[in-house]
């Protein structure tokens, strides 16, 4: 996704792969893998809570655009009440945000 929007942000290693001491709901980790499906590969991108390791969200898109990521926290609030604010950490393998 990075390199889909051009942009080169990395953060520092704030959790230090610590991610279930924070407790519920507090580290959300996130990624974007390719499927193959019917010929052709499609992308999935889920969201799934450190602590509990429950997926919370996840949608499958037969391109990569930023759309289907934005439906995903879309999901995410409107399933499970989560608000993101600034002590909830939202990890992929990429950055931190």
């Amino acid at each position: 996704m990075e390199k889909a929007i051009h942009i080169n942000t990395v953060e520092g290693n704030s959790l230090h792969r610590e991610c279930e001491q924070h407790g519920q709901r507090k580290v959300l980790l996130t990624d974007i893998t390719y499927i193959p499906c019917c010929g052709v590969f499609c992308c999935l991108s889920a969201i799934l809570d450190a602590f509990t390791k429950q997926v919370l969200a996840c949608v499958l898109s037969p391109f990569l655009e930023l759309d289907f990521v934005l439906e995903m926290v879309t999901i995410l609030v409107r399933e499970h009440g989560i608000s993101i604010d600034y002590q909830t950490f939202v990890h992929n393998d990429q950055s931190l945000m």
